[in-house]
């Protein structure tokens, strides 16, 4: 009888230290923000590990395995969690994201029904449904949806989904004050922040920069958020930063002549030299008949005592 009642408590203690829907959204909106920044390999190195030592435990499985979203691999090891775990909803949560992502509705709606069949107030699959029937640019359909998980918890994807969704049909100013709270509980929303971005710019809005600043820090090698990155530190005064972000502009490959004439006039404003030969070089290249970046650089030689280079 103690060992019936021994293993009964082990049983609901184990119950109760199975984290909450909102801390596992805040776990996967971890290592998302990991992935949009190609830091997820050691986060998946470490729930891998813990797996091993939890055998039982389904979620270092899926947090794995959200560490490959989304791709063949992630969706087997949920498949794999799922038959672990059958009444767990995140391994089919997981896989109704993927299967959202690989354009699949059947099976995306599928899988969602099963987890809310179960628990008809799983907001995050509720949310999934809003994503699929905005996809399909069924707005008010999909603004329902998104308004019912709001209900149950104000979760910062959802609220995302909803302000897409009011700009998708039309209500523009309502759906990026939704986006502006979406983002600032939960930054790392590329999609949101692309949609803020050229509304935020045309209005003049302080937010514009920092909300730019965000997007580029995500998306790196997109040229097109560096360069109105680049624009608006100029705009607001930061010369320096501008400066850094036209470098890294140009580092993309495909140089800009506006840029590199920018860059240039900044540099002798500074009397940086090095750096304007640099310059001055990269717009030769880009207009091989232009004489003037070739006589600047005559000039700075020969100011350098650089005779033999001056004459070059």
């Amino acid at each position: 009888m103690r060992s019936l009642i021994a293993i009964m408590a082990l049983a609901a203690s184990a119950a109760l230290a199975q984290p909450s829907v909102p801390e596992v959204m805040t776990e996967l909106r971890k290592i998302e923000s990991a992935q949009y920044r190609g830091q997820s390999e050691l986060l998946r190195i470490e729930y891998q590990n813990q797996s091993a030592k939890q055998p039982n435990d389904v979620m270092p499985r899926v947090y794995a395995a959200w560490c490959a979203m989304v791709s063949d691999g992630a969706w087997n090891q949920l498949k794999s969690a799922a038959q672990q775990s059958p009444d767990s909803p995140w391994p089919h949560y997981g896989m109704a994201r993927v299967y959202s992502a690989w354009k699949m509705r059947a099976q995306a709606v599928s899988e969602l029904d099963l987890v809310l069949k179960r628990d008809p107030r799983f907001y995050p699959a509720i949310t999934v449904h809003g994503d699929l029937l905005r996809a399909q640019k069924e707005w008010p359909a999909a603004e329902a949806k998104y308004r019912e998980s709001l209900v149950i918890s104000d979760d910062p994807q959802t609220r995302a989904g909803l302000g897409l969704t009011l700009i998708g049909a039309g209500k523009t100013a309502e759906g990026n004050k939704e986006l502006l709270a979406a983002v600032k509980a939960w930054p790392d929303q590329p999609v949101a922040l692309t949609a803020l971005v050229p509304t935020l710019i045309a209005n003049k809005d302080p937010a514009a920069l920092e909300t730019t600043a965000k997007l580029a820090d995500m998306r790196p090698r997109d040229r097109e958020t560096r360069r109105q990155l680049a624009d608006l530190r100029f705009e607001a005064g930061d010369v320096a930063g501008a400066v850094a972000d036209y470098e890294k502009l140009l580092g993309l490959g495909d140089p800009d002549v506006f840029v590199v004439r920018k860059l240039i006039t900044e540099y002798q404003k500074a009397g940086n030299v090095e750096a304007e030969q640099r310059m001055q070089v990269a717009l030769g290249s880009l207009d091989r008949d232009d004489p003037t970046p070739s006589l600047r650089l005559a000039e700075l030689k020969l100011a350098a005592n650089d005779l033999e280079g001056a004459e070059a």
